[in-house]
């Protein structure tokens, strides 16, 4: 399933106090997309839900079923709660609790949570109405330090769903609507949607770099920040992802001296013979449209409606997340009417 669908349903289970599950290789985006997703919704009180991340990897079972000790009232041995458990116990308003990396967990501590997540409950003390539970994985075949998760625990999810890297949905969903990708990393997934992920089993036995959404931004980052060095690149997202990005990107800035000549002249610039060469120019003008500049967005749309209506769609679904004002534009809602079949959900 894709990332962005899977989130609307942790999003439903949220709301519903019931548990979940996410289960992909790494990097895809669960952890970001959790906390974002739960960020997003609103509570009875006008704000969002509380968040308590877990590691549990660094936990212990006792840490899920509290400390024993003696209760002075009863006469009674029992356990007492702490730290996560208690708060658990005692929330007063929407909580998630986001088990992150379960799999890395212990077997004991796994069942510890096991209770907790069907019965709401640990040693007769009742877990809060206000508590979901949102767990977020890699499974054994990723090389994760991750074991199977205990059946009993995947049994008691209302969902247990897969994530599959998509680069479509992760411009659509992410690196467009975020506005925190470079371009030229952006029009290269869009012609090459195969490097949105590179992870696989030589990934795995060698513990080499590997391109996934994660890594894909911390190049963005480098390359924001003018670090252009092919060795640097390769540490961050492999060798077969830089092997190919690295002559789309010295691409990229061939076609730049391109972008003057259409902001001046949008019925007359010249057009890249190559298919990469005009992802790549629709990724540098929709970073900088702007309706407000009226003689430039005429050239510009003048520009994309030269152009093959595919590549145009990328160009006015690009554009319309970078600066939302463009939507409002005639040329926006011309073009979308004559090609919704085409636009990358915006």
């Amino acid at each position: 399933m894709k990332l962005s669908q899977a989130l609307q349903y942790v999003k439903k289970c949220i709301l519903s106090t019931r548990p979940i599950m996410l289960i992909s290789a790494p990097g895809l985006g669960k952890t970001q997309g959790i906390k974002a997703i739960t960020k997003s919704i609103i509570c009875f009180d006008n704000l969002p839900p509380d968040l308590m991340i877990c590691h549990p990897i660094v936990d212990s079972e006792i840490d899920y079923k509290g400390l024993p000790g003696f209760n002075k009232i009863t006469g009674l041995a029992e356990f007492f709660p702490y730290g996560k458990l208690r708060q658990m116990l005692e929330a007063k308003r929407p909580l998630v609790v986001f088990v992150d990396d379960f799999a890395q967990a212990s077997q004991s501590v796994q069942k510890a949570f096991m209770q907790l997540f069907d019965e709401r409950s640990i040693d007769g003390k009742k877990i809060s109405e206000f508590v979901t539970f949102v767990i977020a994985t890699n499974d054994a075949s990723h090389g994760a330090g991750a074991s199977n998760q205990l059946s009993p625990i995947v049994s008691r999810m209302r969902a247990s769903i897969t994530i599959e890297p998509d680069a479509g949905d992760w411009l659509s969903s992410f690196a467009l609507k975020d506005n925190n990708i470079v371009p030229e990393l952006c029009a290269f997934i869009k012609s090459n949607p195969e490097y949105i992920s590179t992870f696989d089993k030589d990934t795995v036995r060698s513990g080499k770099p590997f391109a996934c959404p994660r890594s894909i931004k911390f190049l963005s980052d480098w390359i924001e920040s003018n670090d252009i060095d092919q060795e640097l690149w390769v540490s961050c997202v492999g060798e077969k992802f830089i092997s190919k990005f690295w002559g789309f990107y010295s691409l990229y800035k061939t076609v730049a001296p391109i972008v003057p000549q259409v902001l001046s002249n949008g019925a007359n610039a010249q057009i890249p013979n190559s298919a990469n060469g005009v992802w790549s120019i629709c990724c540098a003008l929709a970073n900088i449209v702007n309706p407000a500049n009226v003689i430039q967005f005429e050239n510009i749309a003048l520009y994309t409606n030269r152009l093959d209506a595919e590549m145009a769609a990328f160009f006015w679904t690009f554009a319309a997340m970078r600066n939302p004002s463009v939507k409002n534009s005639t040329h926006y809602t011309s073009f979308v009417l004559a090609n919704s079949d085409l636009m990358i959900n915006s």
